[in-house]
């Protein structure tokens, strides 16, 4: 079955308020969430960017491309590196070429720990998800996995 297959309806606004309260209301619980790494306090934007860079193949991500995503000024997000450095979780890497290009990069304790943290939050949501009545685990899969594929087409 293709997309060309599949009916798409207008969604209604309430349908789109509610949705959007239960995303923020997950995205907020998540970031409440404990990761505890013994010596490592983390922001909700720091993990971001870990994040951020443990999902691109290379581990390694442009500043500029990071200032995008996180929407933080390059001050900020210059700061936010610095303290990923000094914990061991990430470097920077200047290109010889550019010297006003650097990337930042995940070190393997950085991603060692961005997976323990996943394993966390993904420990506490199967938890939440767990108080659900087991019919409905069938549609919360069939509906992520709409999204999921909708995510990947689309750009917010």
């Amino acid at each position: 079955m293709n997309q060309k297959d599949i009916e798409v309806c207008e969604v209604s606004p309430e349908l789109t308020a509610e949705f959007t309260h239960m995303v923020l209301t997950f995205y907020y619980r998540m970031q409440e969430h404990p990761i505890n790494v013994p010596d490592i306090k983390l922001s909700s934007h720091a993990f971001h960017v870990l994040y951020i860079l443990s999902e691109n193949p290379e581990h390694k991500v442009p500043m500029a491309e990071l200032v995008k995503r996180i929407r933080r000024t390059k001050q900020q997000l210059s700061k936010l590196v610095s303290t990923l450095e000094d914990d061991g979780l990430v470097t920077r890497i200047r290109i010889r070429e550019n010297r006003r290009m650097v990337y930042v990069a995940l070190t393997e304790e950085g991603a060692a720990f961005t997976r323990q943290a996943a394993d966390s939050m993904v420990q506490a949501m199967s938890d939440f998800l767990n108080g659900l009545p087991k019919e409905k685990l069938p549609v919360i899969a069939d509906i992520t996995a709409h999204l999921t594929k909708l995510a990947k087409e689309t750009e917010i």
